[in-house]
């Protein structure tokens, strides 16, 4: 089975990549604070109740987080789907597929502020909550649905053969 390992860096490395990361994101939340209170159009504009206009800031920094969020999603999955187990090979595949649709759905939804479009993409979130589910849980249903023989199987003795 794969070592599910976030990084095999030097942990100096590790160390300096945690510390650089804890500042920018104090940093980053000190000015949203800041903006919070002082001026909101800077994030963007509320035009209904389902519906953000955002501003080049509020874009920036979601297609920061959309771009950080889709490496490590398809990186954890990636790894995952060369394990041994077809449990968490298929865990593997369903993180993939839930981070991409989902940022297909964050994308329409920044990008594309139609309410058509943005009703879309929210249902489209609440079905890759489904994805995240089994590729974090996988449940028995679940796993019945895409694996042919579960993975238990390999753990019980063949009868067949000791008959």
């Amino acid at each position: 089975m794969t070592n599910l390992k976030f990084t095999h860096l030097n942990p100096k490395i590790q160390k300096m990549i945690m510390i650089i990361s804890l500042i920018i994101a104090i940093i980053f939340d000190i000015v949203y604070i800041t903006i919070i209170f002082t001026d909101t159009t800077i994030l963007g504009t509320l035009i209904n109740e389902i519906q953000v206009d955002y501003a080049p800031f509020s874009e920036i920094y979601l297609l920061i987080m959309a771009i950080i969020m889709i490496s490590l999603g398809l990186w954890l999955g990636r790894t995952s789907s060369k394990s041994e187990d077809p449990r968490i090979r298929l865990k593997g595949r369903l993180i993939i597929y839930s981070f991409i649709i989902t940022l297909f759905a964050y994308i329409l939804e920044i990008f594309i502020p139609i309410i058509s479009v943005i009703i879309f993409a929210r249902i489209i979130v609440m079905f890759t909550s489904i994805l995240f589910y089994g590729g974090f849980v996988l449940p028995k249903w679940m796993e019945k649905l895409f694996l042919k023989e579960p993975a238990y199987q390999d753990l019980l003795p063949d009868i067949k053969k000791s008959s």
